[in-house]
């Protein structure tokens, strides 16, 4: 009887506890995200963004912010609104040289989730002086 009592209780566990996939959160070099980058040099390069092991269907945004500290949190370069797809994956972008004040360094990628506002997960990647010219021919 006890062993029944103890298959019943571990089924319960294994079965009623929700399993959720862990929030992955990478930038990459190109567009079909195969290439992980964390260091971006090109003139007029783009950073991909993608986050895996989200919510299905639900309201995302990315917060973009350059190297400088005066910018952090109020100051993104980029404010990107999204939706999970049914695989619970988001994908995002961003062109620095787009943004040719923005600061070199250190940049940040942050994932929120919009209901119930939850920040999922944070990447950072470095963009070179190189890649955010003054002027981009």
């Amino acid at each position: 009887m006890k062993r029944l009592l103890l298959l019943a209780m571990l089924y319960y566990i294994t079965w009623a506890t929700p399993v959720h996939a862990a929030v992955q959160w990478e930038s990459y070099s190109d567009a079909a995200r195969t290439v992980v980058s964390n260091n971006f040099t090109l003139p007029g390069s783009w950073v991909y963004m993608k986050g895996s092991g989200l919510a299905k269907n639900k309201a995302y945004q990315v917060k973009f912010y350059d190297a400088d500290p005066n910018n952090y949190p109020l100051s993104p370069v980029l404010v990107d609104d999204s939706q999970s797809d049914n695989n619970g994956v988001v994908l995002s972008q961003v062109k620095p040289s787009a943004y040719p004040t923005s600061s070199p360094g250190l940049w940040k990628a942050e994932l929120w989730k919009m209901q119930p506002l939850t920040l999922e997960s944070t990447d950072t990647f470095t963009v070179q002086g190189s890649a955010i010219p003054e002027f981009e021919n």
